[in-house]
């Protein structure tokens, strides 16, 4: 519509010129006729040509006007085309190429024009260019003015420095349907970034399930808890002494690092929910203050079968055991039976343990014990059916997260190595992703919040809603997560009695613990967006009102929620926000 009213101007102003320039010829002609004098003659031819000329001018004129904001528009148009392939590939020869076929393609059939140079910059992720042609006149070639120069010139560049992180669900939630992700998430790292390094975006990956998983290169890093120093880290394991007696917390030593190398298993890298003032922020860590550090996941070891006196069915597991409670050892000490007079044990057998202290007995966790990595599945009821591997890495599905980078592999190795399994939440993965765009540790990529030369972005892709699996047992009530177990809080803990259950304190059912799930979802979402981070969301194939709701709320705008049913509609939706990121700009 721009073009066309501005075409239309220059034909009206044309057909002005013309019907001026015709009276006045007539009123010369009347003039001619009645004068006598040879001198008017001559006047009158002057006038004549004069005339002629101005009217050639005026609409010559008006035809350039019009052949340059169209050769404009063009190179505009090339440029933009032009840069978008250099974007995405790095390639000088196809980013020319391109931005030469669509200028051609914007020109009248026929047209000689061309761009006479067309520069990409790498280092600036800008692309300038200009045309330069002789224009051919027709009225005023009879004049002599045959050839008129026509240059035009600009620049496209995209804004300031982009910092992007994909949160990108990888639950069983996901199913197959994990090809799609990884197929969409392939097409917006090459939009955003192309096939090598960046010069103008940062991206970071947060594939999420039941936990968030940073790495277990991160094992020895001074933000991990490495002295069990936060209030949490051993709620689940203490020593016993034999003959009822217990060590009492404060002399316990042995780290969850400590478990996991005495039974020679490698911590996969999963982490515990930060609490208290620490809840869901990015307050950077601080060896002097033991709430700021991150606690590694260590699922303990479940009671065996048969000591379950709620169970389902008879003799039905825990979720997680994957240790004998009791091997016939010294582990944990037999209890005396039977003894003569004088005090002499005579029958010794295995401690009458209730199933929590069971649970909670840390002498198993010896070398040499055998861990069984079985594969159970749990859900139904409504739910997908996710599958779990016991051990001490229970719940720990996920990969690792890729920090923020300009290595556009780095993160295509990320997005091709994931896997979908486990249960889904939400909540760690969004805080998670705020934590890479942050430059506080753990990873301090990110550039300051406060830092107008920066331009943050989230985008949460996701397709189940925030899941824990509770019930089951009277022990537990739950499976174990970031927050730990859902009960802690209701049963008590003797040995640590401040101990509350970290999630929600107040109710261990599964719609009270996605209730609460949900709510420290938008807190994430809210913290992120009082920063500065644009949040996206999108919801895959979403049918649960509830999930909807709490990523419609996450977006910082409405039209920043979108929703996808197909792999071409999530490429479009992420294309999209693609657009919106990287938002190039011409300067002339």
């Amino acid at each position: 519509m721009g073009e066309a009213s501005v075409r239309n101007t220059d034909c009206s102003t044309t057909r002005s010129n013309r019907v001026v320039a015709l009276a006045f010829l007539k009123h010369l002609a009347r003039r001619f006729h009645s004068e006598d004098h040879g001198a008017v003659a001559v006047l009158m031819g002057i006038m004549i040509a004069t005339l002629l000329l101005f009217s050639a001018f005026a609409i010559d004129y008006s035809r350039f006007v019009n052949e340059s904001m169209q050769d404009s528009e063009a190179l505009d148009a090339s440029l933009i085309a032009g840069a978008t392939e250099f974007r995405k590939t790095q390639d000088k020869a196809a980013a020319i190429d391109r931005a030469k076929r669509v200028y051609l393609a914007n020109r009248p059939d026929g047209s000689k024009a061309d761009i006479e140079s067309l520069v990409p910059d790498a280092a600036t992720s800008q692309v300038s260019g200009n045309t330069n042609f002789n224009w051919k006149t027709t009225l005023l070639g009879a004049f002599g003015y045959k050839d008129v120069q026509m240059r035009s010139a600009a620049e496209v560049k995209y804004g300031r420095l982009s910092e992007v992180v994909l949160v990108i669900d990888n639950s069983a939630f996901v199913g197959a349907d994990l090809e799609n992700f990884r197929a969409a998430g392939l097409n917006l790292k090459t939009e955003l970034m192309g096939y090598g390094e960046s010069a103008g975006v940062k991206m970071g990956v947060v594939p999420f399930a039941g936990s968030v998983n940073v790495g277990p290169q991160y094992r020895y890093a001074d933000w991990m808890d490495q002295h069990a120093a936060v209030g949490f880290h051993r709620e689940n394991y203490r020593t016993y002494l034999g003959a009822g007696a217990w060590l009492d917390p404060a002399e316990e030593t042995a780290t969850r690092f400590d478990l996991f190398d005495r039974l020679g298993e490698t911590w996969a890298g999963c982490v515990e929910a930060r609490s208290g003032a620490y809840k869901g922020n990015d307050l950077p860590p601080d060896t002097n203050i033991p709430g700021s550090l991150f606690v590694p996941m260590f699922a303990p070891d479940e009671p065996d079968a048969g000591r379950n006196p709620k169970a389902p069915e008879p003799g039905q597991s825990y979720y997680n055991n994957y240790l004998e409670d009791y091997p016939q050892s010294d582990c944990p000490k037999e209890a005396c039976v039977k003894q003569t007079g004088r005090g002499t044990c005579l029958e010794y057998a295995q401690p009458a343990f209730t199933p929590e202290e069971w649970q909670e007995v840390s002498c198993k966790y010896a070398p040499g014990r055998l861990v069984s990595k079985n594969a159970i599945s749990i859900g139904g009821r409504g739910l997908p059916v996710a599958d779990f591997v016991t051990g001490p890495n229970f719940n720990c599905t996920s990969i690792p997260l890729q920090p923020l980078t300009t290595d556009s592999n780095a993160v295509a190795n990320t997005l091709n190595a994931m896997r979908a399994s486990g249960g889904s939440n939400i909540a760690e993965g969004i805080l998670w992703g705020y934590r890479v765009l942050s430059p506080q540790q753990p990873f301090t990529g990110g550039g300051d919040f406060d830092d107008e030369s920066y331009q943050k972005f989230m985008i949460v892709l996701a397709r189940g809603a925030n899941w824990i699996e509770a019930f089951r047992d009277d022990l537990n009530n739950s499976i174990y997560t970031p927050w730990g177990y859902a009960t802690l809080g209701d049963k008590g803990n003797e040995h640590a009695p401040s101990l509350k259950a970290r999630l929600n304190p107040e109710s261990h059912t599964r719609q009270a613990l996605t209730n609460a799930m949900d709510e420290l979802s938008r807190d994430a979402c809210r913290t992120a967006a009082e920063k500065g981070v644009q949040v996206f969301t999108i919801g895959y194939q979403v049918s649960d009102p509830q999930m909807r709701s709490m990523l419609k709320y996450c977006a910082v705008h409405p039209e920043m929620y979108f929703e996808a049913e197909t792999l071409d509609g999530l490429k479009d939706r992420l294309s999209t926000i693609a657009s919106r990121i990287t938002r190039l700009h011409l300067t002339h």
